[in-house]
């Protein structure tokens, strides 16, 4: 599979000291991997749609902590959710107002390949991206 092909998604914004707003998706995607960009650069790779959940699932998991994360910092968040390792890094690198950029890549579903059905395994995407990002150093999160 040759490189994936990105297109811009979405922004998070730092809205306040422990709070990044995460709009809704502007549509949802089936499968795919997406991009977090902090000033221009890749520091984020991951994947949505290996199981039931597709983007809208993925980013309302982010959305959610984006606006809880203070109660993760009190302790009275539930610590488990894996989204807020994510939240916490942006909280803790950007400045209020300060924005990223995320791009996605769709994956097919379905497709057939000599003769046989398969579906592209977005967890082996995932992580051919991240050795691919990660060559320039570049990957803040892994």
């Amino acid at each position: 599979m040759d490189k994936l092909k990105y297109k811009f998604y979405m922004k998070f914004t730092k809205v306040a000291e422990g709070e990044i707003e995460v709009p809704q998706v502007p549509y949802d995607i089936d499968s795919g991997i997406y991009l977090i960009k902090i000033r221009g650069r890749v520091r984020k790779v991951g994947e949505f749609g290996s199981g039931k959940a597709g983007a809208k699932s993925r980013f309302s998991t982010y959305r959610s902590v984006g606006k809880r994360l203070r109660e993760f910092y009190e302790g009275s968040g539930k610590k488990r959710n894996g989204s807020l390792i994510t939240m916490k890094m942006l909280n803790e690198v950007l400045e209020v107002g300060e924005s990223v950029d995320v791009y996605v890549s769709t994956l097919p579903g379905l497709i057939e390949h000599m003769g046989l059905p398969y579906t592209p395994s977005t967890t082996v995407i995932e992580k051919r991206e991240k050795e691919r990002f990660s060559k320039e150093n570049r990957l803040w999160l892994k």
